[in-house]
């Protein structure tokens, strides 16, 4: 199968599954879900970048990024509400979780923090494995934000509003799709971590 062709099958299905997902209305137990959800696909990516002398494992991992910033440029707009703005993050990383994990029976269920560790990823994986490590440290510090006792969900949201907005109104005809992600989840990162005072 062309990338083309693998490409236009993971991403009619990212719109399928978009219909019919929804968040729970309760913003904090939907933000929970992103940083569940954050963590699981870093941890699946880190898996694969560790396997990542494969080219076919990478050539995968990069149509399933390549649809997931479709869907998002698809859907994401200025005018969404909050609840929606999680409602695409949420469902952009369960789909590429759900199609990374079948790439490789390795990877299928990696619960490891160690994983990104265990091997260096091949050169051409070093994409895939900065995006993994960016993909479970937002998720870990969105985790600590979510619990704190006086929680800031706006500023939360606020931040995944504009990692989606960057992705949409990124141009660059020479970044790929990875290149794209690695972009923004290190503004979102970085935005987050500010917000952090005393959950480490």
């Amino acid at each position: 199968m062309t990338k083309l062709n693998l490409f236009a099958v993971i991403a009619s299905l990212f719109f399928m599954i978009s219909l019919v997902q929804a968040g729970s209305g309760n913003i904090k137990n939907d933000l929970s879900e992103v940083a569940a959800n954050f963590e699981a696909h870093g941890l699946t990516k880190l898996c694969l970048a560790n396997i990542s002398n494969d080219a076919t494992v990478r050539f995968k991992v990069h149509a399933v990024a390549d649809a997931a910033v479709a869907y998002i440029r698809k859907t994401a707009n200025p005018k969404l509400s909050d609840e929606q703005v999680v409602d695409v993050v949420n469902i952009a990383l369960l789909n590429s979780i759900v199609y990374e994990r079948g790439i490789d029976k390795r990877c299928a269920n990696v619960t490891d923090g160690l994983i990104g560790q265990k091997r260096a990823p091949a050169p051409e994986a070093t994409d895939i494995a900065t995006v993994g490590r960016l993909s479970l440290q937002i998720g870990t510090t969105l985790e600590c934000l979510v619990r704190k006792p006086t929680p800031i969900f706006p500023q939360l949201v606020q931040g995944l509003r504009n990692g989606l907005q960057g992705i949409v109104t990124d141009d660059d005809p020479s970044k790929t799709s990875m290149a794209i992600f690695a972009t923004h989840l290190t503004t979102l990162s970085e935005s987050y971590i500010k917000l952090v005072r005393n959950c480490f």
